[in-house]
């Protein structure tokens, strides 16, 4: 009876001791190398862009930080990797930085600016586009971003009105580009489109075509998304992440 009362703790620690390191094994898959832990959301922030500096990268960091409690309050976000990137082609070049989502797990923010202009674009424009990020990050882990053009529109609506709603920012310029009669011209060609297996999206969003407008889909989504609010009062875009895009249309 000695001798079982001896190995039962010793066996009890042995199993602790397992959890532990599987649990940290679990969250180095994560995060193993990251650059800063934000420990609380099981969030990592991963800095890849050399040229910025370690102060830069802390005033990162801090306003991620504050970000992330600003998007949980609206959102619940866990296991996401953020990098900080050094990719030109990414970042908007009316507000000096972009965003890009390419999985439910990670986020991509690229910043460009001289040194004295950085510290107002992370203090105005990082958590807007974090948050518009982060909900196609969410949205990915339901019905996803999408494949056609309709689907796309509704995502990129959607992430707009969300960053609009964490924030409390104006509209950002992609999101009315188009107004008026212009803008319910392109919903009218689009919807000839709207669930075509694929769709070209450079052309619609980027201004790749020269016929098609610059933005011509974020603010055909940010429309579609503004009437569907509209109609159902109480709804909002932390609401539906998970809702399928045909629901913003009525045909």
């Amino acid at each position: 009876m000695n001798y079982l009362n001896g190995i039962i703790p010793i066996f009890s620690f042995a199993c602790i001791l397992f959890c532990l390191q599987a649990c940290s094994k679990s969250e180095d898959g994560l995060c193993r190398d990251a650059s800063f832990d934000l420990s609380e959301y099981n969030v990592c922030i991963f800095h890849e862009d050399a040229s910025l500096t370690s102060e830069f990268q802390s005033l990162i960091n801090e306003k991620i930080e504050e970000g992330m409690s600003m998007i949980n309050e609206y959102l619940t976000v866990n296991d996401l990797q953020i990098h900080i990137v050094p990719d030109k082609d990414l970042v908007i070049p009316e507000i000096g930085i972009g965003g890009y989502n390419p999985s439910p797990d990670q986020v991509r923010i690229a910043l460009s600016g001289s040194s004295s202009s950085l510290d107002a674009i992370i203090e105005n424009n990082l958590i807007p586009i974090l948050s518009h990020e982060v909900h196609h990050a969410i949205r990915r882990r339901s019905v996803g971003y999408g494949n056609t053009l309709l689907q796309a529109v509704v995502s990129e609506g959607l992430a707009d009105h969300f960053a609009i709603e964490v924030t409390g920012i104006s509209p950002p310029p992609w999101s009315i580009a188009l107004a008026g009669d212009e803008l319910e011209n392109w919903i009218s060609q689009a919807r000839q489109t709207w669930t075509e297996s694929s769709y070209n999206h450079a052309r619609w969003f980027l201004g790749a075509d020269p016929d098609v407008p610059r933005w011509t889909g974020y603010s055909i989504g940010f429309e579609l998304v503004r009437k569907y609010l509209d109609s159902n009062g109480g709804k909002r875009a932390s609401d539906l992440h998970n809702e399928p895009a045909s629901s913003f249309i009525s045909n």
